[in-house]
């Protein structure tokens, strides 16, 4: 009797390419069973990430998720995202030492303004402090499995006065930030349209279509807080890679710089139409995708049949993980993959030969691809190049005149972000 295979991990991405995308209609499933503390008790499994392929509402899911984010829809956020980005300049001339928490207004405000048609405020505001302790909830505390009711799970039906189960209070003060994740914006639009003041948004768009069935409210709602979580962790995440490599690679940060000169010229930021007209910049784009990579295992696939591959059985049920970090750091497609160097993008002038396209992969595979991943390339092509068309990033300097090489330091369990460090950063003449 052959032994099931209960979790196995795709490293190459031709492997996850065939299983993840080519067969997708049997590997799009999501786990069924989480973690005690994360799915049963904080109740995360509301999440729409971890949605079932198989559920009635995963189709819909993905359809309202199209009807913002597809490639036909995109012009449509373009003023938003050309608003947020001047104000986004404006602070870092202002105050270019406070960049990293420029970066998560910046991805904040764009992501709240579409889906919600918030503006947010700044650091003082309540969905940006919301935001914050959600994300720690869901990256840091609650999945990792420190919690004794993960491993013994029949801990979870004692009463909760007995001494050691403190982990019933936190799971309720990890609910309730949950709840409120998914209901204060939310909330805030409907009473928008009440008080006939709501500013267009993904939300006030479908309440306002026609009268909504509870279920249809409910899936408004967790479609709405997806659009938050993802838009804002993943933009914010590459940008904190962004301003530390051009930091570390002042070369590469020259070449791009002389790039959009030449192409745009000095007088404005570039904008949608040069998209095409910068391919040097694409090919940094690329590697600041790879080389930090901001989901590094994906989220887990589940494997819904039996199936077969390359002689090797693998049985319903098994759950499947995308090792996204190993396939960006691949040496048979990437030499020297520690080295950041986007010239593996651009084609050999003998060949025409490119290095594998990040982008086939670290939006994920298939059925379970981010829905959102068109606009956020558009997204930061237009924040990248307009960040380096303003200004140069480069190492701090100390009393006498040295450089001070930024604390290269990262956190988070399912994203993976760089912990604060400093940069120095001057507008350009």
């Amino acid at each position: 009797m052959r032994p099931k295979l209960l979790v196995i991990f795709l490293n190459h991405f031709a492997v996850a390419n065939d299983l993840l995308s080519k067969r997708s209609r049997i590997y799009s499933d999501r786990p069924r069973s989480s973690t005690v503390m994360f799915g049963k008790l904080v109740g995360m499994t509301t999440l729409i990430m971890w949605c079932g392929s198989e559920d009635p509402v995963f189709p819909k899911f993905r359809r309202m998720f199209a009807e913002v984010f597809g490639k036909g829809n995109l012009d449509e956020h373009s003023s938003i995202v050309e608003d947020e980005r001047e104000k986004f300049l404006d602070r870092l001339s202002s105050s270019p030492g406070d960049f990293y928490d420029h970066i998560e207004i910046l991805s904040e405000s764009i992501i709240l303004r579409i889906a919600y048609g918030y503006q947010l405020s700044g650091k003082d505001d309540k969905f940006y402090d919301l935001y914050r302790k959600f994300s720690r909830v869901l990256t840091n505390e609650v999945v990792a499995q420190r919690w004794i009711v993960d491993y013994f799970p029949i801990l979870q039906f004692l009463p909760r006065w007995l001494p050691g189960l403190r982990f019933h209070k936190f799971a309720e003060e990890q609910g309730r930030i949950r709840d409120d994740f998914n209901n204060m914006p939310y909330d805030f639009v409907k009473q928008e349209i009440k008080d006939h003041r709501a500013a267009p948004s993904f939300v006030s768009n479908w309440l306002l279509k026609s009268e909504q069935t509870e279920a249809d409210d409910t899936v408004t709602r967790y479609v709405a807080a997806a659009m938050y979580l993802g838009g804002a962790d993943t933009t914010a995440g590459f940008l904190k890679a962004f301003f530390y490599l051009m930091a570390m690679h002042p070369e590469v940060q020259a070449k791009a710089q002389a790039e959009i000169d030449a192409v745009v010229g000095v007088d404005h930021s570039p904008d949608i139409t040069h998209w095409k007209d910068l391919p040097f910049l694409h090919a940094l784009m690329k590697e600041v995708h790879r080389w930090q990579c901001i989901v590094p295992l994906g989220i887990p696939h589940r494997l819904t049949e039996d199936d077969e591959y390359e002689g090797i059985h693998i049985s319903g049920g098994t759950t499947v993980i995308a090792n996204i970090w190993a396939m960006c750091y691949d040496e048979d497609q990437y030499p020297e993959p520690s080295k950041f160097n986007p010239e593996r993008f651009i084609p050999d002038p003998m060949t025409g030969k490119v290095q594998q396209d990040p982008n086939d992969y670290v939006f994920g595979f298939g059925r379970r691809i981010c829905p959102g991943m068109h606009f956020a390339n558009r997204t930061l092509f237009l924040m990248v190049s307009a960040i380096l068309s303003s200004f140069t990033i480069s190492k701090c300097l100390d009393d006498a005149g040295g450089e001070i090489e930024p604390k290269f330091e990262c956190f988070g369990q399912i994203t993976r972000h760089l912990r604060p460090f400093n940069v120095r950063i001057i507008r350009r003449k």
